[in-house]
């Protein structure tokens, strides 16, 4: 048997991938070595592997995870795994390399995961070679889930959102200044917090003020990323996460209009994953 694992900050999605080719699935909390630790890891599993199979048959396990990009967080990860699977091999990779691998193939491009977060990187068909820096929410995710949250958040709070708008921001999420402040700084997870603005963005895209965020967005996230990889625009680009695909009209226009063009989209990379490693021993 091998697992494969996709996760975030809010989930993972995992598979187990038997002798005879059969997968299964299940579900755990998220695991971003930077939100949790060694112990989450076997905590999660523990309560959530699916019974009727033996973790110590495991021989390959194939982590791909959000914040996993440094070999100090990876050794979070790994070490975590390693207490549940105890006889099996862990190799740990970063969420880009799980988008570029799902995107790509053995083939080279640009990967793009546009989430609750951003994330972009350069692949040569082996190894994501260039990253440009993932700064989170509080400085950069340009194009995300949290960064469009938080422009029409600020927006409503500078009391600069249209008056229609603010009516219908205000009926739907019943916020004030107090609740913004505490869940932004009191509570885990403020990415999250902002991310959860998107359906208003999305149900009102069409609106001049929140059509004008979302390109503005996405040009910026052109420029700070994606323009800067090896060989754009003649390098194709591909894309993974929600956000891609709720916006891929206008995230397509913003990458054409640098000259760019995506070739392939992606919302949950897991399933072309176990693709992946079904047809290449790793």
């Amino acid at each position: 048997m091998i697992v494969i694992a996709d996760s975030g900050s809010t989930k993972t999605d995992w598979r187990i991938i038997l002798p005879n080719g059969d997968v299964k699935e299940f579900t755990t909390k998220g695991l971003n070595p930077f939100f949790v630790n060694k112990d989450d890891y076997l905590e999660a599993l523990t309560h959530f592997f699916p019974k009727e199979f033996d973790s110590t048959q495991v021989k390959k396990v194939f982590f791909y995870g959000a914040g996993c990009a440094t070999k100090e967080r990876s050794e979070v990860a790994i070490a975590g795994l390693q207490k549940f699977f105890q006889n099996s091999t862990i190799c740990v990779y970063s969420d880009v390399f799980a988008a570029a691998r799902a995107v790509f193939g053995n083939q080279s491009g640009i990967t793009v995961i546009l989430g609750t977060g951003t994330n972009v990187g350069y692949y040569n068909g082996s190894e994501v070679t260039s990253y440009t820096p993932s700064l989170g929410y509080a400085i950069g995710d340009e194009g995300s889930g949290a960064y469009l949250g938080k422009k029409i958040l600020r927006s409503w709070l500078y009391s600069e959102l249209p008056a229609d708008l603010a009516i219908l921001f205000e009926k739907q999420y019943g916020l004030n200044l107090s609740k913004v402040l505490h869940s932004l700084y009191s509570e885990p997870m403020p990415s999250r917090f902002l991310a959860g603005f998107m359906p208003f963005i999305l149900e009102h895209k069409n609106h001049e003020f929140i059509a004008n965020v979302i390109d503005k967005s996405f040009s910026k996230l052109v420029k700070r990323h994606i323009a800067k990889m090896p060989m754009f625009p003649t390098s194709p680009v591909g894309v993974v996460g929600s956000v891609g695909i709720l916006f891929s009209q206008n995230l397509a226009k913003a990458i054409a209009g640098a000259g760019g063009i995506i070739v392939k989209t992606v919302q949950f990379p897991i399933d072309e994953l176990c693709l992946y490693h079904s047809s290449n021993d790793l």
